[in-house]
């Protein structure tokens, strides 16, 4: 007797759960618990530096809003951060891409304060004195 794989997970091939075209919802944004992933990230942009670390993850220049490196203080384009860290929770799925989600002020900046990082609104000092432009 022969038996067909009638699908790649029949097959043992592992897939996402998700079509490489299909747009991840806040909802599935909000599986990104990890803030190991999200330093992880960090770590990898402080390594690569930010024009390396744009292009490998397919991602612009932050227009509104970075994340700090509690390490380093250095600052990182928020959503690069968010699409990389969740590649580094899920490398079955793998990283996001920019047009998986929406950045900002309702998803990526909310998500990074749950997980303990401080958000930077481009523009503004946040300094112990309060943000100040």
């Amino acid at each position: 007797m022969t038996v067909i794989a009638t699908s790649a997970e029949d097959a043992g091939v592992r897939v996402s759960r998700r079509a490489a075209d299909e747009p991840l919802m806040a909802a599935d944004l909000a599986r990104l618990q990890s803030p190991a992933a999200v330093q992880a990230a960090l770590d990898e942009f402080s390594r690569l530096g930010r024009t390396a670390f744009l292009s490998r993850y397919g991602f612009g220049k932050s227009r509104d809003f970075l994340v700090r490196d509690g390490k380093t203080g250095q600052l990182c384009d928020s959503k690069a951060i968010v699409g990389a860290a969740f590649g580094h929770q899920f490398p079955d799925e793998g990283p996001l891409k920019t047009a998986d989600f929406s950045g900002g002020e309702a998803t990526v900046v909310p998500r990074l304060q749950r997980l303990g990082f401080e958000v930077v609104r481009i523009g503004e000092d946040w300094t112990s004195d309060g943000p100040t432009r």
